[in-house]
C-alpha cells in the first residue's frame, strides 16, 4: 500500500521537501542548543542529566539522519558505502522523534518532526502490498527487523507520527517478520520487543503469544557467563541493545522467566565495565546505554551501580560533547532513559575489583593493577581497552593492513580461529576482515597520506627480507597481549597472501563501536612485505618501546 501522507496527529506533509534539504539540515545542526529553548524547558533540563545530555546529542543525531531519507534498506546503504548504515539512521531518527515528544516547546521540534515523518513515508514506500520489503535483498537482511523495531517503538511512545496507512502497513510488516527468527541475538531481542509492543499498538494479541515463544528460544541461547552469542563473540554495545529490549519486555509484560537471565546479563557487564564513569564507553569493547539499567535499578542491585555510572558518565560528557559515547545505539537508550524516572535501590553490592580474571567462554581477560585496568577481548581479534590510573585511555581495536586491492582489519574479526589464555594475557588468531567502505587502491591511499602528512616517517624495519611466498586462502593475524605490573606488551603479527602496502593503526570511530577507521596521523609501521611482526610496550599511558620486523609465515 502506498503511504498516506496525511497525518492523524501533527502537521501536514507539505513541508517534507524542505525538511530534508541539505541547507536547512546544516543550519539546524549549527543553531540547535539549550539556550534557544524557553526558560521553563531549561529549568527542567537542569534537573535531569539525561535531559541535558539529550539536548547536547540532538545535533549529532540530526547529522546521522542527514539530508536523505533514513529508513532505506540497509543493503542500499552498504552497497553505496554510506557513512551511516540504515539502522544507525533509523536509531537516530527514533531519538529525534522521542526528543520532539519530550521537548515539544523546543524551537527546533517542528523541523525535527518533519524530518522524522519524511523517513516514515520513505520506509512505507519500500514495503510491498503483503508487508514484505519490495527488494529481495531487504527480505534477507537481518537489520530489516531492527529497523522495524524502531518504527514500532516510535509509534508506541508517541501518537504524533501515526497515520492510518502507516499502522496498516506496519501490521502487515510485523506479520511477515513474525515468521522468521533472527540469527543475531541482539536483533532477535529487538524483534521480541517489537512484537510485544506491536500487539498493543496494532491490537493483535497473537503477536504477544508469538513474542513469548520467541523469547523462550532466545533465553535458551544465553551463555552461563551471562552473555548472548553474536557474530565474533560478545560485545558491550550489542549486549546493551539486548538488555534494553529484554528489560523493556519485563517492565511491560512482567514475564517471570526474564528475571534470572537479566540478573545474569547484568552480572556479566559488571565484570567488564570498570568503576570509573568513562568506562561506560569502553572504546572497542562497546558502549553501555542507560535505559535498561534504569528500568532494572529498582530490582537488581548491580544494575543500580551501572545506572549511577551512566548518569555520571553523561554528566561528564556535558563539558566534552565530542567524547566517546556519541553513538546512535546509545542515543536511543538515552532518550528512553529520559522518558523513565531514574530509580535506585536501598542497598547495592559493594564495588569489587576483578583483578587477573578470565571469562574463558566469552574470550575476555580482565587485568587490574596499581598502574592500570585493562580488558582484552580475544574473540574479537584482541580488541583492547586500557584505563591508566592518571585517567589516560588507550583503545586499540587492532592493526589494519593496506593492500593494493583494499584495506583489511583485525579489529572485531568475525573469524577468530583460536583464543589461548596465558598466565597474564591471551593470544588471539584469526582472519583479517575487509573494512567496509575502503575499496580504494592501497598505493593511492599511501600517496595521499604522504602528501597530507609529509613530516611523518615510517618506522625502520628490522630483520631480513622476504622468506618466500606460500599461498593460502586468507590473510591471517595473531595478537598476543601480555600484562605486567606496570606495563602492557602487545605483539601483532600478520601473514598476507599478497605483499601489503603498509601496516597501520586503527581506532574506533564515533557512531558505533563496530565502526573503525585509520586516523590521519596514524603511524605507518612498515611498508611492503607479506609476513610482518609489530611489538609495542606501553607504560604509564605512553608508548615506550616499538619494534617492527619481517618474519617467516606462521604456517597457516
Amino acid at each position: 500500500m502506498m503511504p498516506d501522507k496525511t497525518p492523524v496527529r501533527a502537521g501536514t506533509a507539505g513541508s517534507l521537501s524542505t525538511a530534508v534539504s541539505p541547507t536547512s539540515a546544516d543550519a539546524m545542526t549549527k543553531t540547535m542548543s539549550a539556550e534557544r529553548m524557553d526558560n521553563d524547558t531549561q529549568t527542567d533540563i537542569a534537573k535531569d542529566v539525561y535531559r541535558a545530555a539529550a539536548v547536547q546529542r540532538a545535533p549529532y543525531w540530526l547529522n546521522v539522519l542527514g539530508a536523505t531519507p533514513w529508513f532505506e534498506e540497509s543493503w542500499q546503504a552498504d552497497h553505496a558505502c554510506d557513512e551511516w548504515s540504515s539502522y544507525q539512521k533509523a536509531s537516530a531518527a527514533l531519538s529525534l522523534g522521542l526528543f520532539c515528544e519530550v521537548f515539544p516547546q523546543a524551537e527546533e521540534a517542528p523541523y525535527l518532526g518533519e524530518c522524522v515523518r519524511a523517513g516514515l513515508v520513505q520506509w512505507q514506500s519500500l514495503l510491498g502490498r503483503d508487508g514484505r520489503p519490495r527488494h529481495r535483498l531487504g527480505r534477507r537482511d537481518p537489520l530489516t527487523a531492527a529497523i522495524a523495531t524502531q518504527v514500532v517503538r516510535l509509534l508506541t511512545e508517541t501518537t504524533h507520527f501515526q497515520t492510518s496507512s502507516l499502522i496498516e502497513d506496519l501490521s502487515k510488516h510485523m506479520r511477515w517478520l513474525s515468521r522468521r527468527v533472527e540469527r543475531a541475538s541482539w536483533v532477535e531481542a529487538l524483534a521480541v520487543s517489537a512484537l510485544s509492543d506491536a500487539a498493543t499498538l496494532i491490537g493483535e494479541p497473537g503477536l504477544l503469544s508469538l513474542a513469548r515463544e520467541r523469547l523462550n528460544s532466545l533465553l535458551a541461547r544465553q551463555d552461563e557467563e551471562g552473555w548472548f552469542p553474536e557474530d565474533g563473540g560478545p560485545e558491550l554495545s550489542r549486549w546493551s541493545v539486548t538488555t534494553d529490549a529484554l528489560a523493556r519486555v519485563w517492565h511491560e509484560q512482567g514475564w517471570p522467566q526474564l528475571e534470572a537471565p537479566l540478573r545474569k546479563a547484568i552480572g556479566f557487564a559488571r565484570r567488564i565495565v570498570g568503576p570509573q564513569p568513562r568506562e561506560i564507553a569502553a572504546g572497542p569493547l562497546g558502549i553501555v546505554g542507560p535505559y535498561g539499567l534504569e528500568l532494572l535499578a529498582g530490582r537488581v542491585g548491580e544494575a543500580a551501580v551501572l545506572a549511577r555510572q551512566c548518569r555520571e558518565f553523561h554528566r561528564l560528557l556535558q563539558a566534552d560533547v565530542g567524547a566517546a559515547g556519541e553513538s546512535s545505539e546509545a542515543g536511543v537508550s538515552l532518550m528512553f532513559a529520559v522518558m523513565v524516572a531514574p530509580t535506585t535501590v536501598a542497598h547495592t553490592p559493594e564495588t569489587t575489583a576483578h583483578a587477573n580474571e578470565s571469562l574463558p567462554r566469552a574470550g575476555f581477560w580482565i587485568e587490574e593493577t596499581a598502574a592500570y585496568r585493562a580488558v582484552v577481548e580475544g574473540r574479537r581479534g584482541g580488541a583492547l581497552h586500557i584505563v591508566w590510573r592518571d585517567g589516560t585511555v588507550l583503545d586499540d581495536p587492532g592493526v589494519a593492513v593496506v593492500h593494493s586491492h583494499g584495506i583489511k582489519s583485525s579489529g572485531h574479526a568475525t573469524r577468530v580461529e583460536a583464543v589461548r589464555f596465558l598466565d597474564r594475557g591471551l593470544i588471539s588468531r584469526g582472519v583479517l576482515r575487509r573494512m567496509a567502505g575502503h575499496r580504494a587502491q592501497g598505493a593511492g591511499w599511501l600517496r595521499r597520506r604522504r602528501a597530507a602528512l609529509p613530516d611523518i616517517e615510517p618506522v625502520t624495519v628490522e630483520g631480513g627480507g622476504e622468506h618466500g611466498f606460500h599461498p593460502h586462502l586468507h590473510d591471517h593475524f595473531e595478537r598476543e597481549v601480555n600484562f605486567e605490573d606496570d606495563a602492557i606488551r602487545i605483539r601483532d603479527r600478520v601473514d598476507c597472501l599478497l605483499p601489503c602496502v603498509a601496516v597501520v593503526c586503527q581506532s574506533p570511530l564515533p557512531g558505533s563501536s563496530m565502526r573503525y577507521g585509520i586516523p590521519p596521523a596514524a603511524p605507518i609501521f612498515i611498508e611492503g612485505g607479506r609476513h610482518v611482526e609489530l611489538t609495542r610496550l606501553f607504560r604509564e599511558g605512553a608508548l615506550v618501546e616499538q619494534r617492527v620486523r619481517r618474519t617467516p609465515r606462521t604456517g597457516k
